[in-house]
């Protein structure tokens, strides 16, 4: 049975975001692309790699020109450094 996510529903994020968790943080995404907000909880994040920076930045975009929000809750030392580092800072819209 396929649960109905709601935009009160917040994704929180694995420790580990690289190539083996990629796909499973691509369809949670999506199952959240029909909310009007997008709410990623990413206090738990040791370790980021690069396209699963760009996953997230491209779901913010998509999220707004759909007339959606999206925001980063909560991001650890290590998830913000990694946005900084790559310029994604603009792109990934996040709350501390």
């Amino acid at each position: 049975m396929t649960e109905t996510v709601t935009s009160s529903q917040a994704l929180l994020l694995a420790s580990i975001l690289d190539l083996t968790t990629l796909e499973e943080l691509h369809d949670a995404l999506r199952e959240r692309s029909s909310v009007a907000e997008i709410i990623v909880d990413g206090s738990a994040g040791e370790r980021v790699t690069t396209p699963c920076l760009q996953l997230l930045a491209a779901t913010a975009k998509g999220a707004t020109q759909g007339d959606a929000a999206f925001t980063l809750k909560n991001p650890s030392p290590a998830l913000t450094a990694a946005i900084q580092d790559l310029g994604l800072g603009n792109c990934i819209p996040y709350e501390v």
